[in-house]
């Protein structure tokens, strides 16, 4: 679960977030909205999710991978439901994550989705509530929610869930792997729980902050 998290912390941004999650640690900002003259009635958002060279044992490519577009993508499909794009009808707004320490590959996925709505809540985005990610995977017949790497070793399959817990309205679902129907059931309910947990959490610290600065 998040343990840690901090706004404001990339200046040239409209928005920024950092976000720890027991070893996994992401950054995400927000640049925009800026003018974009195919984007008509409504605005644009893209997401661009890497891992940085240095956040794992292994050192990994600086070019982008199909994995990280895969990722992207799951990041955009999740915070979609929760804004008001057709308020900047005409602008784009560009996210970009960077995972600087890895612990757990979808778990950090579900930490980036996190990130990145707060660092959209920063840059004045409308929304309809912060989106919260929040993941469990499959291993050796477990089931073990937001999961670190060692416990990844033997993953049989992942459900990454995306919500706003203060409407209760589940933003995106994703599942690969085997699942039993009774199993997704319960481990979406565990992962509901999660993320009203998280976003207690980060709504609390969000405030303990705002009122350190009012000072």
């Amino acid at each position: 679960m998040v343990i840690d998290v901090q706004t404001r912390i990339v200046h040239e941004s409209s928005g920024s977030c950092y976000l720890q999650s027991a070893n996994a640690k992401v950054i995400a900002s927000v640049d925009g909205p800026r003018p974009n003259r195919y984007a008509y009635e409504r605005g644009d958002i893209t997401c661009d999710f890497r891992f940085a060279p240095f956040s794992a044992a292994t050192r990994r490519s600086t070019r982008r991978s199909g994995e990280e577009r895969e990722y992207s993508s799951m990041v955009t499909q999740a915070l979609l439901p929760s804004l008001h794009l057709d308020k900047i009808p005409k602008s784009s707004i560009d996210v970009y994550i960077s995972v600087i320490e890895a612990d757990g590959t979808i778990a950090c996925v579900a930490s980036a989705i996190t990130a990145a709505s707060i660092a959209l809540c920063e840059a004045g985005i409308e929304m309809d509530g912060l989106t919260v990610g929040c993941s469990a995977v499959r291993a050796g017949g477990r089931i073990c929610v937001d999961c670190t790497g060692v416990e990844e070793k033997n993953v049989e399959g992942y459900l990454l869930l995306a919500s706003m817990p203060r409407l209760k309205k589940v933003c995106n679902i994703v599942h690969v792997g085997p699942w039993e129907a009774d199993d997704v059931t319960h481990t979406v309910e565990l992962l509901n729980e999660g993320c009203e947990v998280i976003e207690d959490f980060v709504a609390q610290r969000l405030r303990e902050r705002l009122e350190l600065q009012g000072r």
